[in-house]
């Protein structure tokens, strides 16, 4: 860990990913070194998204470097979900496990987007308000996305039940329902 993290302050921040995922992963840890563990899978996380970030201001003239971006988000994503897997007790990975649940959408990796959101939506202890209307949202896109009106409809119904009444974004959930049941509607007369 101290290797690892001698390496990030060097800005050796490729090597520094390699070596925290080693000792998170790959590394039989004693029993009482598990927490060094779940530190070196989180900050292995965090250092994918620093260089997402860096990605995107590395091309010319600031551009994005596509190649490199999609690299690391697909990196972020495997190791989001690997940081869930290996260290669920820690407090930090159901919210860890709720972004990659939306980076898996925005990636148009709806089937994976599907099992991280319903992860967190059956997470226990119970994830927060805001977590579990998340993973509801990207549910009910992803459910949408791929053609199964009926998960979508009831994904928006349960992002509704979390949503205040006096929010602007309501609105909108009750519109993407609606295009569910009508979405639905339409492949059952056919």
């Amino acid at each position: 860990l101290l290797m690892a993290e001698a390496l990030n302050d060097a800005n050796e921040l490729t090597k520094a990913f390699d070596t925290y995922t080693h000792l998170a992963y790959q590394y039989e840890l004693p029993a009482d070194k598990k927490l060094n563990g779940a530190n070196a899978g989180y900050a292995a996380v965090v250092l994918a998204q620093t260089l997402i970030e860096r990605s995107e201001n590395s091309g010319v003239n600031g551009g994005i470097d596509n190649a490199n971006k999609q690299l690391w988000q697909n990196r972020f994503i495997d190791q989001s979900l690997a940081f869930a897997d290996n260290y669920s007790e820690d407090p930090r990975a159901v919210n860890v496990m709720s972004v990659s649940a939306e980076r898996l959408l925005q990636s148009s990796r709806q089937p994976e987007a599907v099992l991280a959101a319903t992860r967190v939506t059956n997470w226990q202890p119970q994830a927060s308000a805001s977590l579990r209307r998340t993973a509801w949202l990207v549910l009910g896109q992803s459910e949408f996305d791929l053609l199964n009106y009926v998960g979508s409809e009831q994904a928006y119904e349960q992002a509704l039940l979390l949503t205040s009444k006096a929010s602007p974004e309501r609105g909108s959930l009750v519109d993407r329902r609606a295009a569910s049941v009508y979405k639905h509607a339409c492949l059952s007369y056919i």
